[in-house]
């Protein structure tokens, strides 16, 4: 596999505590672009030394980043979050997601935080003004009531009825269960005033029976088809249907009418097929989506491993599947595979987490992931961030194979690395921001010390639109530049 040259080296977006400091960080960004103002607004959690706050007491934090510059734009690092009183650590906020509103210009941030008690998680959010990154509205509006916990939200905009939906995995007590049933959750909001519509915390998935947590759900992922004004849902779990076992995870999905919060699959529809059913070994997880309006189809991808193709148990890649956006039929090829890291057969060489976004200009997909590869110099062990176009209309590979995006740390070393990338693109002109959780040497930045860091990425080419004079002057130039 030919590594692609990339242009400069990752900037760096958030500045958690004082560099060289490994008890302060920034971890699993997200990012939504805004075509109003031409900027994107990303997101992290993490833990900072800024107003009375701990080593790891975690909050929601925030950059707005200029899209043609890549200049941070307003305050830095600003806090979203505010989960229980400053320095104690008992409280915090995870798990970031965010959304960006075109009617009413604003961001949607969600995140899963305990706040009123120690240990109990709920979804939260809060609104933000998308010209100048203040809060609007209540701060940290509580979103979920799961009575048990909610964790791993994400959130969508739907502009024709200017709500939102927010989706998450959580355990509650329903019906007449005696025990906690463990499902994927969702509320709309709507988009101009925060407020709940519809039921609250409606249940979508159904895996398995009520109250046997053998069976649940994990980290949804969710987009919003416009022309039919759905949303489809998206999760990985086990569930005892056609042939599963307990524990046996792969990939499912919903489809929900956006204009009344109906299901309209008669039962959660199987996307992944990863080894034989029946067979723990194999397995599907951490889904992500996007919806391709050219086409009227969204793409699904996953990491996991499977016995076909030379492949073998532990032997991770990035696979995705075409889901017709009128139906919820799967089309093109079943279960395609995306990346290629390392020789198949080995385990050394795994590809994980992936993040898509789709580019409507010349209709095409990036897939983004986190993993370790066997090309030039890098080491067994060594975490870096790649990329692959993929084709709207046919599901085809574009350009260069698992394109290189990161560049972290000295080669040939797995001290430092780059994993939970986010992407958004601005379509206007093909490019899109990543961004990454990871730890570099540049400054004075040690190992295990967690920063924010991205690239902008020229989809014609797959190459990056950033110039640098040297990593030692990374903090003193932030701009990226043509």
């Amino acid at each position: 596999m030919p590594q692609v040259e990339i242009g400069g080296n990752d900037v760096r977006i958030s500045d958690m505590g004082p560099d060289g400091n490994q008890s302060y960080g920034a971890y699993l960004p997200a990012a939504a672009y805004n075509p109003a103002d031409n900027e994107y607004q990303v997101v992290w959690y993490g833990s900072d030394n800024t107003g009375g706050l701990q080593p790891g007491e975690f909050e929601i934090y925030g950059q707005r980043i200029d899209a043609d510059t890549g200049a941070e734009v307003g305050v830095n690092d600003f806090r979203l979050s505010s989960m229980g009183p400053n320095g104690d650590a008992d409280f915090g906020a995870r798990s970031p997601a965010v959304a960006y509103n075109s009617i009413d210009h604003e961001y949607l941030v969600v995140w899963a935080g305990n706040d009123v008690a120690k240990g109990l998680f709920e979804i939260h959010g809060q609104r933000i003004d998308a010209k100048t990154g203040a809060h609007v509205g209540d701060n940290d509006f509580l979103i979920s009531d799961m009575f048990v916990d909610g964790f791993s939200p994400a959130v969508v905009h739907n502009f024709i009825n200017n709500e939102y939906l927010v989706v998450w995995e959580g355990s509650d007590w329903l019906g007449s269960t005696l025990e906690p049933i463990f499902e994927i959750f969702g509320q709309r909001i709507d988009g101009e005033t925060g407020a709940a519509l519809g039921t609250d915390d409606f249940v979508i998935s159904d895996m398995g029976p009520d109250g046997d947590s053998s069976f649940r759900p994990f980290n949804p992922a969710v987009a919003y088809n416009s022309t039919d004004n759905e949303y489809l849902v998206v999760w990985y779990g086990s569930d005892n249907t056609g042939g599963l076992v307990p524990g046996e995870l792969e990939i499912f999905g919903q489809r929900i009418d956006a204009a009344s919060g109906v299901e309209l699959s008669p039962n959660d529809f199987r996307i992944s097929n990863m080894g034989p059913d029946g067979d723990t070994s194999f397995s599907a997880q951490d889904p992500a989506i996007a919806y391709n309006a050219t086409d009227n189809e969204y793409l699904v991808v996953w990491d996991g491993d499977t016995d076909a193709g030379g492949m073998k148990d532990g032997d991770r890649e990035i696979f995705g599947q075409r889901i017709d956006g009128a139906t919820g039929a799967e089309t093109g090829a079943s279960n395609f595979r995306i990346s290629d890291m390392g020789p198949d057969g080995s385990a050394f060489f795994p590809a994980y987490e992936p993040a898509v976004a789709h580019s409507s200009t010349n209709n095409e997909y990036i897939v983004t992931w986190w993993g370790s590869d066997d090309i030039g110099p890098l080491a067994i062990g060594q975490k870096e961030i790649f990329g692959q176009r993929i084709d709207g209309a046919t599901g085809v590979e574009l350009g260069a194979n698992d394109v290189r995006l990161s560049d972290t740390g000295p080669e040939d070393s797995s001290f430092y690395g780059a994993w939970n990338p986010t992407v958004a693109c601005k379509t206007a002109d093909d490019v899109c921001l990543v961004a990454w959780s990871g730890n570099d040497n540049i400054g004075i930045l040690v190992t295990n010390e967690n920063e924010i860091f991205a690239q902008r990425v020229a989809l014609a080419s797959m190459g990056l639109f950033i110039a640098r004079e040297s990593r030692d002057d990374e903090r003193s130039g932030l701009a990226l530049q043509y």
